[in-house]
């Protein structure tokens, strides 16, 4: 065999070098790169005795003993040797051997590519493997490395002479299971991608199913670079799996997606859209339900390129627009169980993904799983506030309030969230409030008497500085009371119209940030249009001009004028004018200048 080598390449080991974490030989002028298998067929030793005129070495018998000579060796012995000089020396005859083509070469095609992918890690310059523990940054570089490893390019030379699947599927899948190193997981991987590519043929249905099961193990790896090429080689193997296996596969990507915010879900998905997109249409019961909680994940930007790959005419597009969510409805009640995890974010998430839902959906449809969605949400309302908890109380609102439409009773669902809207959390707060509000006045029922405290409360006692560190909720929960106070107005209300208004009359007056008297004006507009025989102090009249006068926000300007328009009828319109000629003349926004030109021309 050492003699056989010799003649093979006819080097010594001091003309091999290592180049870029690849085996590389420094030629010396004994060796030249053209050389292959067919020129060493026909080279005798010069020591032969063969009475022969023509070389015995041409005869294929003969290259064929000679090969399961060598290629042994130089797999066992010499790829594993301990000494580089002596691996790369046996890696370099390797892929003489292999690029030569030979069809000699087909007893030894699957060895070879299994030891050729066991070798990428063992090959690679220790720095790697050293660096590796301290900056895993390089996991990119040495990828990049591994795919243009001409090993790799040995391989793909190969797959054209494979024959047949005998041993390759268990080796392939042993490989999978127990090569360790990234370069030979990356090995593999690509492999996957390639043989598929070229050999499709070659698999059966149940070949693609184990090789499926053996991928889907490796996609626990911590590594998110080379899960993400087991998922390319996933893809390529899922179409020609069969809906058992690729069901399992599913479930497995659901799986690891809930238990550690996997990105691979959407990122394998739209690896198998890209490459055959109807063999995703038989688990869309499977796939829509968690696609469109998907797109509720502000931390997983891959649900986005997912759901932007597909076309506007596939299932999942028009699902999250609301299209044919209804066709689903079973299997979204039954994903939706998820609500109930430990974890705030999936929690949040479900709630903000129920609630579309509800609103997407007729109610003719949401009907026959009502009662159990709002058993769902009233549980995962129970208990203390967390971060997120008001998208549970949106879905909740969102639901109560078609139930209470369609004929169920009112009485539980605003217990509910009058409960809510009194907890003391100021995030939580900020949103239950208004909550309530839209409830109370999206059913139309008179609940004045039993909320209008709170509103009150925050209203006249909450005290918003500069310094505060919770100024922006506060801010917010103001701007959203303002709101909620006008919506729980009864329809019938006089005497509690002169509460309200001035409660939000205060706090125009008061020296608030932007968004709080943005609220003021628009609630008052609401109240105004509601109430249009109630008649404002004629101090209100100086409020809104000077708001028009000295606000340093144009839309603010614009918004009181709109509120002007809608009761200056109850003070003198000559006294109106004279204010607005003034300010006109000073003012500097020329929308502004034009509101003004517009209502004292009318």
């Amino acid at each position: 065999a050492i003699s056989t080598c010799t003649t093979l390449g006819n080097l010594t080991l001091t003309d091999i070098g290592y180049d870029n974490g690849n085996a590389a030989v420094t030629s010396s002028n004994t060796f030249e790169s053209h050389h292959t298998v067919e020129q060493v067929e026909t080279t005798s030793p010069s020591t032969s005795n063969s009475p022969s005129t023509s070389s015995p070495s041409t005869s294929p018998s003969n290259t064929s003993n000679t090969l399961e000579c060598t290629i042994p060796f130089l797999l066992n012995s010499g790829l594993s040797s301990s000494v580089d000089q002596v691996r790369s020396f046996s890696l370099k005859i390797i892929l003489s051997i292999c690029k030569s083509s030979s069809s000699t070469l087909k007893p030894f095609i699957i060895p070879l590519i299994s030891k050729l992918l066991e070798s990428l890690s063992e090959l690679e310059p220790s720095i790697f493997n050293y660096a590796s523990f301290h900056l895993n940054d390089l996991d990119q570089l040495r990828i990049q490395l591994t795919k243009q490893s001409p090993s790799l390019s040995a391989i793909e030379s190969l797959i054209d002479q494979i024959d047949s699947n005998n041993d390759l599927l268990d080796n392939l899948i042993h490989l999978i299971k127990k090569t360790i190193g990234l370069p030979s997981k990356v090995g593999c991987a690509r492999f996957i991608v390639l043989l598929f590519s070229k050999r499709q043929d070659l698999f059966s249905q149940s070949d693609c199913d184990k090789l499926l099961y053996a991928i889907s193990d490796t996609l626990n790896d911590k590594n998110s670079l080379l899960t993400s090429l087991y998922a390319e080689s996933a893809s390529f193997v899922f179409i020609n799996a069969s809906s058992k296996v690729q069901s399992t596969f599913i479930n497995h990507l659901k799986k690891l997606y809930f238990e550690q915010s996997s990105f691979l879900f959407p990122y394998t998905l739209t690896e198998i859209h890209n490459r055959n997109s109807d063999c995703l249409k038989h688990h869309y019961s499977s796939i829509l339900p968690i696609s469109f909680f998907g797109s509720f994940d502000d931390d997983n930007d891959h649900w986005k390129t997912f759901n932007n790959h597909i076309p506007q005419s596939n299932q999942i597009q028009r699902l999250l627009q609301g299209l044919i969510i209804t066709e689903y409805v079973k299997e979204f009640v039954d994903f939706i169980e998820i609500i109930h995890s430990n974890d705030w974010k999936i929690k949040k998430q479900a709630g903000l993904t129920l609630a579309a839902f509800i609103n997407k959906s007729e109610w003719k449809f949401i009907e026959p799983f009502s009662a159990r969605l709002f058993g769902l949400l009233k549980e995962a309302l129970q208990g203390k506030t967390w971060d997120g908890k008001e998208a549970i109380l949106m879905a909740f609102t969102s639901l109560s309030v078609q139930m209470v439409l369609n004929g169920f009773p009112s009485d539980e669902a605003f217990q509910i969230h009058l409960r809510e809207a009194g907890k003391k959390n100021l995030k939580y707060k900020n949103y239950s409030l208004l909550q309530l509000a839209n409830f109370v006045d999206q059913i139309g029922i008179d609940k004045f008497e039993e909320t209008f405290e709170l509103f009150r409360e925050v209203l006249e006692n909450v005290v918003i500085r500069d310094e505060q560190d919770d100024k922006p909720i506060l801010v917010s929960m103001m701007a959203n009371t303002v709101k909620g106070i006008v919506l729980i107005l009864p329809s019938n209300a006089e005497r509690q119209v002169d509460v309200v208004f001035g409660l939000i009359e205060n706090v125009l007056k008061t020296p608030h940030v932007w968004l709080i008297h943005s609220a003021a004006i628009e609630s008052l507009k609401k109240l105004f249009v509601r109430f249009s025989r109630f008649v404002p102090p004629r101090e209100f009249l100086i409020v809104i001009l000077d708001l028009i006068n000295y606000s340093k926000y144009s839309s603010l300007k614009q918004a009181a004028l709109e509120l002007l328009g809608l009761i200056e009828q109850h003070f003198d319109h000559q006294n109106v004018v004279r204010r607005l000629v003034d300010i006109s003349s000073t003012e500097n926004d020329q929308i502004v200048k034009e509101m003004i030109k517009s209502f004292i021309n009318k």
